[in-house]
Formats: structure tokens, C-alpha cells, sequence
């Protein structure tokens, strides 16, 4: 998900990949541990490529951030086995049969008894910093918002002035993938294009949400429900081809809510980094950051186009 930012963040970034060690003191507070006896979870960062090292150049092209979410995780069944017993004792002294309210209380208490029993499971977050936008690379708004928060506190304490807004255009990601679905293309400024795919997801007014797979967008029982004023286009596979010879650049899903999911990069098979040298994954972020840059410039290119009516 990108938003727009000052460029505190991406100055202060520069300066710290250039002295790892003095970053590392500098942002102690801040750094990935395991959470606390009485913690569900803590969020921290981590070296992303090598030891030592929080913050990583991507060799001018964006620079490099990894948080790690170290999130408890208690098994069901343990959970639901304790929540149970307890129900059943209290059912046994006479009580009444609890109500909504009192019942996630019981379940809350279980969860904290059984916390020394819950195991830690730990995900990655990586954010591309660049000049003037930042990209946290996760689709759940939730993730978005801690990730947001640990740098706003990180900068706050070095002294690093920092700014976060969405980001302004003409129209809206709605519009946009409503006038791609209708049209098929939207032709960018630079000659390039970006093009709907065979995948969408339409929602009604009363919140019924329809999903199509596999077909062209053109196809009539697809445009009949784009000619429906109640749906509206909320998600939309999207291909984006080079200005040159029309090459699929990259292939993804927008949402209305300008989040990109699933992207794939063409004709390159990118595999897990962990446990490769820094070397390989130093270029294999450096691709992604110069190709999501391409990617997030051509949908805002688009996102500022001619205006015009969206009967969705």
C-alpha cells in the first residue's frame, strides 16, 4: 500500500545504510525481540539483507526496511478445550447460561491463563522508503497501520521530521479499475498501457459482492453487471505493458482501496530469498523496488488522466 511522505525519512534512510553500526544504536528501542511474559505480540525491525545493518540502499532506487511481526499464536484446540471446561463448571454451580458479552470475557481469561502456552510465530513486512512515497508491502490495512506507527515513533525519536498522507489524484483507484473493466485499457502518458485482465470483483449496493474468474471483461454477462448503476468495481487483475514493443511489464490486482495484491513480475521466477547470500538478495529487492516504483508511477499516471463519467 503507498502513500505519499517527506523526505526526512528517505534523507535520515541514506544516512543510516551509510553507518550501520551507529543506526543500530541509534534505534535500540526499535529493534525485533521476542515478545514479552505478558505480551501477544511485538513488532521491531530486522536486518533485511545483512547482519548488522537495519536500513539497506537499494543502490539509490529506494531504500530498504523490514519489520517483523512476533506474534503469539495459541493452538485452537488447546483454546477451546480450557473454554469449554470452564463453561461446563460454571454450568455445574447453577449459573445461567452466559450472554455474548460475558462469554468473550471467559474466552479473553482463557486466552491470558493460556498465554505462557501460546508459541511465537514471526512474518516479515518489508517497506521500500523512496524519495517522496513510501510502499509497506502487506494488503491488510491493520499490518499497514503498526507498520506506519513504529517509523512515526522511530523518527520521533531520532528527531527526523516525518509526514504520511494518502496520495492526491485526479480519480480515485475506483474509478480507475471501474473505466478499465467498461474500456479495457488505459493508456499512460509515457505510451505505455495498463490493461484489465480475466479476474474482478464487483460489489452491490446491499453489499453482495460478485466474483469473476477467467473472464474477459468484455464478455456481455460481465459488462451487464457493469452497466448495473448499483455494482461497483472493487478489485481488478491488471496487466502493465512498456511503451516500446508492449510487453507485459507486470502483472497484479488493484483495489479500490489503491492496494496492489498479487504481483507478479514477467518472465522472471522469483523464489524465496531466505537463506541466499547477500549478493542475491540485494538484487532481487533492488528489482522490486525499481519495478514496484514503474508500477505504482504508471497507476498514478493513470489515476491523473482525462477525467470522465463513472456510471458505477
Amino acid at each position: 500500500m503507498p502513500f505519499a511522505c517527506t523526505s526526512g525519512l528517505y534523507d535520515w534512510c541514506g544516512k543510516a545504510a551509510k553507518v550501520p553500526n551507529a543506526c543500530a544504536v541509534a534505534i535500540a528501542n526499535f529493534v525485533s525481540r521476542e515478545p514479552g511474559d505478558a505480551e501477544w505480540s511485538h513488532i521491531g525491525l530486522i536486518e533485511p539483507v545483512e547482519q548488522g545493518s537495519f536500513v539497506h540502499d537499494l543502490d539509490g532506487t529506494a531504500r530498504l526496511l523490514t519489520v517483523q511481526f512476533n506474534e503469539r499464536k495459541l493452538p485452537a484446540s488447546v483454546r477451546d478445550k480450557e473454554i469449554k471446561k470452564r463453561y461446563e463448571d460454571l454450568m455445574a454451580k447453577g449459573d445461567r447460561a452466559l450472554n455474548k458479552k460475558e462469554y468473550a470475557q471467559l474466552k479473553e481469561d482463557v486466552e491470558n491463563a493460556l498465554l505462557p502456552q501460546a508459541f511465537v510465530v514471526p512474518s516479515q513486512v518489508p517497506v521500500l522508503v523512496y524519495r517522496d512515497r513510501i510502499l509497506v508491502c502487506s494488503s491488510s490495512a491493520k499490518r499497514v497501520e503498526s507498520v506506519l506507527h513504529l517509523i512515526v515513533r522511530m523518527c520521533d525519536a531520532r528527531k527526523v521530521q516525518l509526514e504520511f498522507s494518502e496520495i492526491e489524484t485526479t480519480d480515485s483507484p475506483g474509478f480507475l479499475i471501474g473505466q478499465m473493466a467498461r474500456n479495457g485499457v488505459q493508456p499512460l502518458n509515457n505510451g505505455g498501457t495498463l490493461a484489465a485482465g480475466k479476474k474482478g470483483k464487483f460489489k452491490g449496493e446491499d453489499k453482495r459482492t460478485i466474483s469473476v474468474s477467467d473472464r474477459d471483461m468484455s464478455a456481455d454477462e460481465v459488462q451487464k453487471i457493469l452497466s448495473d448503476s448499483t455494482y461497483t468495481v472493487v478489485e481488478l487483475a491488471t496487466t502493465l505493458h512498456d511503451n516500446d514493443d508492449g510487453n507485459v511489464i507486470c502483472s497484479f490486482t488493484l483495489t479500490d482501496k489503491f492496494v496492489f495484491k498479487g504481483v507478479k513480475l514477467s518472465d522472471i521466477t522469483m523464489s524465496g530469498i531466505e537463506g541466499r547470500d547477500k549478493d542475491d538478495m540485494h538484487a532481487t529487492y533492488w528489482l522490486l523496488a525499481k519495478t514496484f516504483k514503474q508500477l505504482i508511477d504508471a497507476v498514478i499516471d493513470a489515476l491523473n488522466g482525462d477525467e470522465g463519467d463513472d456510471d458505477l
